[in-house]
Protein backbone atom coordinates (compact mmCIF):
# COMPACT_ATOMS: atom_id res chain seq x y z
CA UNK A 1 0.00 0.00 0.00
CA UNK A 2 1.65 3.33 -0.76
CA UNK A 3 1.29 5.48 1.92
CA UNK A 4 -0.41 9.22 1.83
CA UNK A 5 1.23 12.29 1.51
CA UNK A 6 0.17 13.18 5.15
CA UNK A 7 1.64 9.88 6.34
CA UNK A 8 5.04 11.04 4.35
CA UNK A 9 4.81 14.44 6.07
CA UNK A 10 4.12 12.55 9.76
CA UNK A 11 6.77 10.54 8.95
CA UNK A 12 9.56 13.40 7.93
CA UNK A 13 8.24 15.06 11.79
CA UNK A 14 9.14 12.10 13.20
CA UNK A 15 12.58 11.50 11.50
CA UNK A 16 12.75 15.52 12.34
CA UNK A 17 11.88 15.12 15.87
CA UNK A 18 13.85 12.38 16.15
CA UNK A 19 17.27 14.23 14.61
CA UNK A 20 16.84 17.06 16.82
CA UNK A 21 16.78 15.21 19.63
CA UNK A 22 19.73 13.26 18.89
CA UNK A 23 22.31 16.14 17.74
CA UNK A 24 20.90 17.71 21.31
CA UNK A 25 22.38 14.68 22.58
CA UNK A 26 25.05 14.45 20.98
CA UNK A 27 26.09 18.12 21.66
CA UNK A 28 25.16 17.66 25.56
CA UNK A 29 27.31 14.60 25.91
CA UNK A 30 30.42 16.83 24.62
CA UNK A 31 33.12 14.79 22.64
CA UNK A 32 34.39 11.55 24.53
CA UNK A 33 37.25 12.09 27.02
CA UNK A 34 39.74 10.40 24.03
CA UNK A 35 42.57 11.51 21.88
CA UNK A 36 40.32 11.52 18.71
CA UNK A 37 37.46 12.87 20.77
CA UNK A 38 37.59 16.24 19.56
CA UNK A 39 37.66 15.01 16.00
CA UNK A 40 34.93 12.20 16.75
CA UNK A 41 32.45 15.66 17.76
CA UNK A 42 33.04 17.04 15.12
CA UNK A 43 32.64 14.55 12.59
CA UNK A 44 28.97 13.86 14.47
CA UNK A 45 28.18 17.91 14.55
CA UNK A 46 28.61 17.74 10.80
CA UNK A 47 26.75 14.83 10.47
CA UNK A 48 23.23 16.22 12.72
CA UNK A 49 23.48 19.36 10.42
CA UNK A 50 23.12 17.11 7.12
CA UNK A 51 20.69 15.18 8.59
CA UNK A 52 18.93 18.07 9.52
CA UNK A 53 19.36 19.97 5.70
CA UNK A 54 18.20 16.65 4.52
CA UNK A 55 15.18 16.59 6.57
CA UNK A 56 14.22 20.24 5.27
CA UNK A 57 14.29 19.04 2.13
CA UNK A 58 12.57 15.92 2.59
CA UNK A 59 9.35 18.36 4.07
CA UNK A 60 9.82 21.38 1.47
CA UNK A 61 9.19 18.49 -0.79
CA UNK A 62 6.24 17.16 1.32
CA UNK A 63 5.28 20.49 1.38
CA UNK A 64 4.55 21.02 -2.04
CA UNK A 65 1.67 18.18 -1.48
CA UNK A 66 2.61 14.88 -3.36
CA UNK A 67 -0.83 14.05 -4.45
CA UNK A 68 -1.72 16.83 -6.56
CA UNK A 69 2.00 18.00 -7.39
CA UNK A 70 2.50 18.39 -11.07
CA UNK A 71 4.81 15.95 -10.76
CA UNK A 72 3.96 13.34 -7.95
CA UNK A 73 6.72 10.75 -9.55
CA UNK A 74 9.37 13.36 -9.27
CA UNK A 75 8.84 14.14 -5.79
CA UNK A 76 8.83 11.03 -4.50
CA UNK A 77 11.81 10.31 -6.64
CA UNK A 78 13.50 13.77 -4.99
CA UNK A 79 12.58 12.29 -1.68
CA UNK A 80 13.96 8.99 -1.95
CA UNK A 81 17.52 10.58 -3.42
CA UNK A 82 17.19 12.64 0.20
CA UNK A 83 16.82 9.38 2.44
CA UNK A 84 19.23 7.45 0.41
CA UNK A 85 22.08 10.71 0.80
CA UNK A 86 21.37 10.72 4.51
CA UNK A 87 21.85 6.84 4.63
CA UNK A 88 25.26 6.98 2.82
CA UNK A 89 26.02 10.04 5.54
CA UNK A 90 25.61 8.06 8.23
CA UNK A 91 27.56 5.01 6.45
CA UNK A 92 30.56 7.79 6.16
CA UNK A 93 30.05 9.27 9.09
CA UNK A 94 30.52 5.53 10.67
CA UNK A 95 33.37 4.85 8.85
CA UNK A 96 35.24 7.59 9.87
CA UNK A 97 34.67 7.38 13.22
CA UNK A 98 36.08 3.61 13.12
CA UNK A 99 39.04 5.25 11.15
CA UNK A 100 39.83 7.58 14.20
CA UNK A 101 39.57 4.69 16.37
CA UNK A 102 41.25 1.95 15.32
CA UNK A 103 42.36 0.62 19.03
CA UNK A 104 38.12 1.49 20.06
CA UNK A 105 39.02 3.92 22.49
CA UNK A 106 35.51 5.86 20.85
CA UNK A 107 33.73 2.76 20.87
CA UNK A 108 34.58 2.34 24.61
CA UNK A 109 33.91 6.03 25.37
CA UNK A 110 30.44 6.31 23.55
CA UNK A 111 29.35 2.68 25.06
CA UNK A 112 30.07 4.13 28.76
CA UNK A 113 28.33 7.59 28.14
CA UNK A 114 25.36 7.66 30.10
CA UNK A 115 22.94 9.42 27.11
CA UNK A 116 24.70 6.66 24.56
CA UNK A 117 22.92 4.37 26.77
CA UNK A 118 19.90 5.77 27.44
CA UNK A 119 19.91 6.24 23.49
CA UNK A 120 20.22 2.42 23.36
CA UNK A 121 17.71 1.71 25.23
CA UNK A 122 15.09 3.38 23.68
CA UNK A 123 15.85 1.72 20.49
Amino acid sequence: QTPTAEELRASAERAREATADLVDDLREAGPPDTEAGEQAAQELEQLGERTESRIDRIEERLGEDVESASDPFGAVASISAELSSLAADFEATFQELEELDPGGELQDAFRETDSCQELRENR
